[in-house]
């Protein structure tokens, strides 16, 4: 989360906990809050200071939710910490990894990894064109064990899942039939 957002959720969580407790004390009997406040806006000044600190609370508040609104970053890769400092791996370099992993299948055409990095550990999506007159499920239980393993080996992180789809397989589209 940025500093201004930090900020803007401190200043709303100790304007919120304020209100919490005039409102409770409100409830309790206490009276002077809404004295105060409509002495307050009997005055020119005080309107002002009132509206003021409305327009801070808007602003605030927007910031806020815009700034969660917005994705989430992408982490970079996967970070391991080992003793002697920090180490990233890359989602291109993941993505190589897996390349080469599914490289070693016979039957497969072309590969496009798509690669998810979370802190229990990496999804694997593939989108595959396959060669033609080879099992499918073959194929991809083969691709499924080649990638995990590899990257597991590699990288020394685990893979949670690896999906496979099939978007084509693989016919000469100018081959004649006669």
């Amino acid at each position: 989360m940025k500093l201004k957002a930090k900020v803007g959720l401190l200043l709303f969580a100790l304007f919120l906990m304020g209100l919490g407790i005039v409102f409770l004390g409100l409830a309790l009997g206490w009276r002077l809050p809404i004295d105060q406040l409509l002495a307050t806006l009997s005055q020119v000044k005080g309107r002002w200071l009132v509206g003021l600190s409305g327009a801070i609370l808007i602003f605030l508040g927007i910031v806020v939710f815009f700034d969660n609104l917005k994705s989430a970053s992408t982490p970079e890769g996967v970070i391991q910490e080992l003793k002697l400092g920090r180490v990233v791996t890359t989602v291109q370099a993941l993505e190589s990894v897996v390349h080469k992993a599914v490289r070693q299948v016979r039957g497969v055409k072309e590969v496009k990894p798509i690669i998810r990095v979370d802190a229990a550990g990496l999804t694997v999506i593939l989108n595959l064109v396959l060669v033609p007159d080879m099992k499918v499920s073959e194929i991809a239980q083969q691709v499924q064990e080649n990638v995990k393993n590899q990257v597991s080996e590699i990288v020394g992180v685990e893979v949670l899942e690896v999906r496979i789809r099939v978007d084509n397989i693989g016919y000469d589209l100018n081959a004649r039939v006669e």
